[in-house]
């Protein structure tokens, strides 16, 4: 078990450095390489909030409360995963950049799944507070 956590951690590094020199990035430093990461999931958190207060707008009061309410948990559920995933990290310099990378992730999956809901069809059962 411990082998394979210390395996999806290098390929976690590996992804990051060829995530980070992708387009030009210049990050070269694991300084430069936090913040890279951190501003990727800046990207990613703003997102997923155009696309919340999209779906928020369309739904009725009794939809809006639900969906607030899902997504304080769902908040709560990505930091905490995203805090167990980054633990074999802790006291490493790395650590800021695996955190941000589990955090954009988790984010761009949800904004996904929010857009979903706002793309669902009339008359569909699996389609949330509409």
């Amino acid at each position: 078990m411990r082998t394979k956590k210390r395996k999806q951690g290098w390929a976690r590094l590996v992804l990051a450095s060829l995530v980070l020199s992708a387009g030009g990035a210049t990050a070269q430093t694991q300084l430069e390489m936090n913040d890279a990461a951190n501003n990727d999931f800046q990207k990613a958190d703003k997102a997923l909030n155009a696309v919340y207060n999209r779906l928020s707008r369309s739904l009725s009061p009794k939809g809006r409360q639900a969906l607030q309410k899902a997504e304080r948990s769902w908040l709560q559920y990505r930091n905490d995963e995203c805090r167990f995933e980054t633990m074999s990290n802790e006291g490493g310099s790395v650590l800021p950049m695996i955190y941000s990378m589990c955090l954009t992730g988790q984010t761009e999956r949800r904004t996904a799944e929010l857009q979903a809901q706002i793309d669902c069809e009339e008359g569909d059962l699996s389609c949330g507070g509409q």
